[in-house]
């Protein structure tokens, strides 16, 4: 399987790179004009598996309206969603699978849209950093480094390195640095642009064409038979290494929610942290990592997780086939956390800023993680 998942880099994804004398396996050796004095990890943690944007970045990004992009995607692709403000765009992740990295702006926000194929890994930051008391606008691109399965980005300002799940800098001037990261959801482009026919969805690259509507990492969705590629050591045994989970931060503490658990409920409201959060699952999202035809996958579907907030008091939510209707007020929601019908119509719950991964990588750069269902015990919680 190793193997097969090198070739797929190579051959659907690099078309920068032409020979496999190009890669090297060993630890990083590439030609970087990186401070390496700053670093927050032994270098043997990463490795170099292809040039520096290889992967290809959008770095210009341009934008579809509906009709733009009729036919041009299929109602059942998934994307990832982002708004700000009154605007909001549609990132389908068929693209982010061939390009991993989208540098774009939205309502004048610097946001920097990515995803790691191999962690499964959907995390949206903004780009502009504080670090060292000055403020700086970054621009980021794909390293052809990973540590723990995991993507690490770079930024052309100072070549400094990222590790694309936490947003952290792990090597260069901005050693240490945080990107904060930004709420986004999970849903299907029909879903999408429904419930946002004003929307934008990215514009599928004119200058390159890539295959965008076929998986590069088809077969690699099977938690039975395949384990994580590029991954050194024994992944936790806390969860099943290529078990999709959500993950935030509430007020410093990790949480982690394994798929499973909120798909058999449909919908769940718990207090992480003391805080009103519900989790909703969109069953209708459809594996990019399985079969080759995207739209053909299986559905492995999508958690997106709100505070329940309402003027001041939380409501309570039950799924009733595909609606999730809140008790209080018996209102009807999106799985976007948007109010359709009812006395609440038209209102939004606030989204929590989440990351989708697979446990493996995330249990690895994040191993405090409280995991939901989990005992004190087991989470390394002194109980009380």
């Amino acid at each position: 399987m190793s193997r097969r998942i090198v070739a797929i880099i190579l051959l659907c994804k690099c078309l920068a790179v032409s020979t496999l004398a190009q890669v090297n396996y060993a630890h990083v050796s590439q030609s970087w004009n990186t401070n390496k004095s700053k670093h927050r990890i032994p270098f043997y943690d990463i490795k170099s598996i292809l040039p520096r944007d290889a992967i290809q970045p959008i770095y210009q990004p341009a934008f579809w309206n509906k009709r733009e992009a009729e036919g041009k995607y299929k109602p059942e692709e998934p994307v990832v969603i982002v708004q700000i403000g009154n605007m909001i765009k549609a990132y389908p992740l068929g693209v982010l699978s061939y390009r991993n990295v989208v540098v774009d702006k939205l309502a004048g926000t610097p946001i920097l849209v990515t995803y790691c194929p191999l962690s499964h890994s959907i995390m949206v930051f903004d780009r502009k950093v504080e670090h060292d008391g000055r403020s700086s606008e970054l621009k980021f691109g794909t390293s052809g480094m990973l540590r723990k399965s995991n993507t690490v980005l770079w930024d052309h300002q100072t070549e400094s390195w990222w590790q694309q799940l936490t947003g952290e800098c792990l090597v260069g001037e901005y050693a240490g640095a945080q990107l904060k990261a930004l709420p986004y959801s999970l849903a299907t482009y029909g879903e999408f642009i429904e419930q946002n026919p004003f929307g934008r969805v990215l514009e599928k690259s004119q200058e390159v064409h890539f295959p965008y509507s076929l998986s590069p990492y088809y077969g690699y969705d099977n938690p039975e038979k395949v384990k994580p590629v590029f991954f050194d050591g024994y992944p936790s045994q806390r969860l099943p290494s290529m078990e999709r989970v959500i993950h935030f931060n509430m007020h410093g503490k990790e949480f982690a929610y394994p798929y499973r658990e909120i798909a058999s409920r449909g919908v769940l409201n718990d207090m992480p942290g003391d805080n009103f959060v519900v989790l909703f699952f969109n069953e209708e999202v459809v594996s990019t990592l399985d079969e080759k035809l995207i739209t053909e996958s299986k559905k492995s579907g999508a958690i997106n997780v709100f505070s329940t907030f309402n003027e001041g008091n939380p409501l309570t939510f039950r799924k009733e086939g595909k609606r999730f209707i809140d008790n209080e007020t018996q209102s009807v929601w999106s799985n976007t956390g948007r109010c359709l019908e009812g006395d609440l119509k038209g209102k939004q719950l606030k989204p929590v800023v989440s990351g989708t991964h697979f446990a493996f990588a995330l249990l690895a750069l994040i191993p405090e993680c409280h995991i939901y269902g989990e005992t004190e015990v087991e989470n390394n919680i002194n109980p009380k």
